[in-house]
Parts: structure tokens; sequence; C-alpha cells
């Protein structure tokens, strides 16, 4: 396999504002932080989706404190809007971890296309350490009937 090309500086920069932007303005449309979560999560997942090439510059093309700035951008995002309340399962960076391990598997295996599909399961995993397991699928499936996920 070929070494991945590596993104300058104003390709992940370009990207990554893209990316905020649209997280932003999904967040931003909504006042419950559990919908808040859910459609940040769909916003990432559709971006990625349509943007493939945008997506591997912020996740395959980049290493190290790049990658690591993307990963703490969304991990304070969700800090942001979550509960203190919560079981000690998880840490949000490891949620967020999570999420981005998920998108970059997808984007190397050229199955982006398919992200979207994955956004109810991540919806469950970002809530269940406010929510409980109960809580959580009950999260995940309030935003899927808002029509946030499975679209």
């Amino acid at each position: 396999m070929p070494a991945a090309a590596s993104a300058s500086t104003e390709e992940f920069s370009a990207c990554f504002e893209l990316l905020r932007k649209e997280v932003r303005k999904a967040c931003a449309r909504h006042t419950q932080w559990e919908t808040r979560v859910s459609a940040g999560i769909q916003a990432a997942l559709e971006f990625a989706a349509a943007n493939p090439h945008r997506a591997r510059a912020l996740t395959v093309d980049v290493r190290g404190d790049r990658q690591d700035e993307v990963i703490e951008h969304f991990t304070e995002m969700l800090g942001d809007v979550t509960p203190t309340d919560r079981f000690p399962i998880s840490t949000d960076r490891a949620i967020v971890g999570s999420i981005a391990t998920m998108v970059r598997s997808h984007l190397l295996a050229d199955s982006a296309d398919r992200l979207p599909q994955l956004v109810p399961d991540l919806v469950y995993l970002a809530l269940m350490p406010y929510l409980g397991l109960v809580g959580a699928r009950r999260g995940a499936e309030k935003a899927a009937h808002l029509g946030l996920v499975g679209r």
C-alpha cells in the first residue's frame, strides 16, 4: 500500500474550517444537548461522506499534532454541551476518538458513502456515558424520530 500523501497546512486548515462550520451550523439548530450531539455527529459523517478527499486531509493524510487538533476540538465541543454527571465508563476524548477511527476506517476502505448509516450507533455511543444504556437508546431513537439520523 503506498504511503499516504501529506495534507498541506493550508489544505488541512481549509478542510477543518469547513467541517467545523458544518457541525456548528447543525448543532445551532437545536437546544437540547442530546439533539445537539446527534446533529453534530450526523453533520460530521455527512461531511465525510460527501467530501471524502477533505475528510482524508483531516484523518488519513495528517499525522501527530494536526490529528490531535481535530480530536481535541470535537472533544471540547462535546464537553461544552453535555452534562457534568456521567457514568465513569468513557471519556469525551475516547468517544470522539472512536468516531474518528470509524471515519478513518471507512475512508481507507473507500466506503465513505456508508458513513451516514453509522449515525444511530455512534449517537448511542456518544450518549451512553451520560444517559446509560436505556437512555442512550431513547436518545438515538428520538434523534431518528426528529429526522436527524438514518436519513
